[in-house]
C-alpha cells in the first residue's frame, strides 16, 4: 500500500476464532461506513490457528478498509501476535481489541479523542466510574483476575485501574518500542507493556468502557492462570535484577509521526511470521 498513512490501525490478534470473524467484520464495516473521513487500517493476526480462522480472515479483510493480515507459522500466544502486528502496523494510532467485541467499536471514538489530547497510551478499564458490564464473566474467572489485576499492581507498583482489560490504543512510536522491549509472549504481555509505559513516563489515560463477556474463551484456566503468574514473576524478577529493557520517552516523542520503521525498532525475532496480505 502506498500514499499517507491511516490515522488508524485497529489490531485484531486471533486464534481460532472460527465465525465470531464474521460477525466482527459485519460490525467493523458498519462502523467505518459511518466514519468516511477516517484513514482506517484493519490489521488482523492470525497465531497459528487451525481451524477455518484463516479463510474466514482473508474474506473480512476483502471487505473492510485497508484489510491485512498476518500470519505467524505457529501459536506464540496473544502477546507475540500483537508485538508482531504493531511492528507492522500503519495507523498513527494502533489500537487492539479482541475479535469477540467484548469492548465494541463504538469505545474508539472516545479513545481516539484522548489521543488528540495527547494521551501516549489509552486503556479500557471495566471498573472505574462510568463503565458498565453488561454481562459478566463467571465467579472463578472474575475472582482470579481480580486477584491478578491486585498482584500485578503490588509487584509492579502500575497504577492503572485495570490491566488485564483487551482494548488499549496506543501512539505508534510508543506502541512499537513498549512490544519489541517485551519478552512476555502469553498473558503476562499487558501488565509488561503498562509497567515499560509506567516507567518512561508515557503518558497514560484511563476510559470507562461496556463489558460484555463472550460466550467462548480460548482461555484455559489452570494452564493460563499458572503461565500468567509465571509471566508476572518473571517481569518483577528481570526489574529487580535490573534486566528490564529501558524504553526512552525520548525515542517515542512524535505523536503525529507517520514515518516508516527504522532501524532502531527491532522487528520481533522470536515470532515466526508468514506473509503479510493485503485485503
Amino acid at each position: 500500500m502506498t500514499g499517507a498513512a491511516p490515522d488508524l490501525t485497529i489490531l485484531v490478534p486471533c486464534f481460532q476464532e472460527g465465525v465470531r470473524i464474521d460477525r466482527f467484520a459485519d460490525a467493523a464495516e458498519a462502523w467505518a461506513a459511518e466514519r468516511p473521513d477516517l484513514h482506517l487500517e484493519v490489521l488482523f493476526v492470525d497465531d497459528g490457528s487451525t481451524d477455518a480462522t484463516p479463510d474466514r480472515l482473508a474474506t473480512a479483510a476483502a471487505r473492510l478498509p485497508a484489510g491485512r493480515v498476518l500470519t505467524l507459522a505457529t501459536n506464540v500466544g496473544k502477546g507475540a501476535a500483537l508485538q508482531a502486528g504493531m511492528a507492522v502496523a500503519r495507523g498513527a494510532t494502533v489500537l487492539f481489541l479482541d475479535a469477540d467485541l467484548a469492548v465494541d467499536l463504538t469505545h474508539v471514538d472516545a479513545a481516539l479523542r484522548l489521543r488528540a489530547e495527547g494521551a501516549d497510551i489509552v486503556v479500557g478499564c471495566r471498573n472505574v466510574p462510568g463503565a458498565e458490564v453488561r454481562k459478566r464473566q463467571g465467579l472463578v474467572r472474575r475472582s482470579l483476575g481480580r486477584g491478578y489485576r491486585r498482584l500485578t499492581c503490588w509487584w509492579l507498583g502500575l497504577d492503572v485501574a485495570d490491566v488485564t482489560c483487551g482494548f488499549k490504543a496506543f501512539r505508534r512510536d510508543a506502541g512499537r518500542q513498549l512490544f519489541a522491549a517485551s519478552r512476555a509472549a502469553r498473558w503476562g504481555f499487558d501488565a509488561e507493556i503498562l509497567y515499560l509505559a509506567q516507567r518512561a513516563g508515557l503518558e497514560i489515560r484511563e476510559m470507562p468502557v461496556r463489558w460484555y463477556d463472550g460466550e467462548v474463551s480460548a482461555v484455559r484456566l489452570g494452564r493460563d492462570v499458572f503461565s500468567a503468574l509465571r509471566e508476572l514473576a518473571t517481569v518483577r524478577w528481570r526489574h529487580r535484577s535490573g534486566r528490564t529493557p529501558l524504553v526512552s520517552p525520548s525515542s517515542t516523542s512524535s505523536p503525529t509521526s507517520t514515518s516508516s520503521p527504522s532501524s532502531t525498532v527491532p522487528r520481533p525475532s522470536r515470532v515466526p511470521a508468514g506473509p503479510l496480505r493485503d485485503g
